[in-house]
Order: C-alpha cells, then sequence, then structure tokens
C-alpha cells in the first residue's frame, strides 16, 4: 500500500453502510480532481470512526484533503494481460 494526500471536491454526499454486523460504519464518496483540462475521479472509501467523521462534516461539491493508503486493485482480463486501477 501507498501513502496520498488527495485534493479536490466531493462528486456526491458520501453513502454510509454498515458491515454485516452492523457495527462497522463504511463511507463511501468520489472524489473530482482536475488534471491540466480534464476532470478526474477517484473513488474513496472511509472505515470505522474516520467514517462516521465523513457522514457528519463533508456534503457534495465540498473541498477535501484526504490523506490515504491506495490499494492496486489489480486483476487479469484476457489472455492473462494484466489490468491495474490504481492512481499513476
Amino acid at each position: 500500500m501507498d501513502n496520498c494526500i488527495l485534493s479536490g471536491n466531493l462528486g456526491n454526499d458520501p453513502e454510509i453502510f454498515y458491515s454485516e454486523n452492523g457495527s462497522n460504519p463504511v463511507a463511501s464518496f468520489n472524489l473530482a480532481f482536475k488534471s491540466g483540462k480534464k476532470t478526474g475521479w477517484i473513488k474513496v472509501a472511509s472505515f470505522q470512526k474516520l467514517a462516521e467523521i465523513v457522514e457528519q462534516h463533508l456534503k457534495k461539491t465540498v473541498l477535501s484533503y484526504q490523506a490515504v493508503l491506495i490499494r492496486n486493485n489489480g486483476r487479469v482480463k484476457e489472455q492473462s494481460v494484466p489490468r491495474s486501477s490504481s492512481l499513476r
């Protein structure tokens, strides 16, 4: 896992849901950022206490700074060609 600081605007209000046992909150939202003339989107998930803070304080269009750990979601597609959805 790698550390990263992201800066951007929330594209929607955070979605909150709970683990199967109902005790661990998870907040999920999209963060928009500018890269030259293009707008990019990053899917962000927060867990436990941080998810509760996100739910209380972050709303759509709010400028946000996120210190995050990035997990590479590597996968293999046709003909065993590796694919990745991590940031570059």
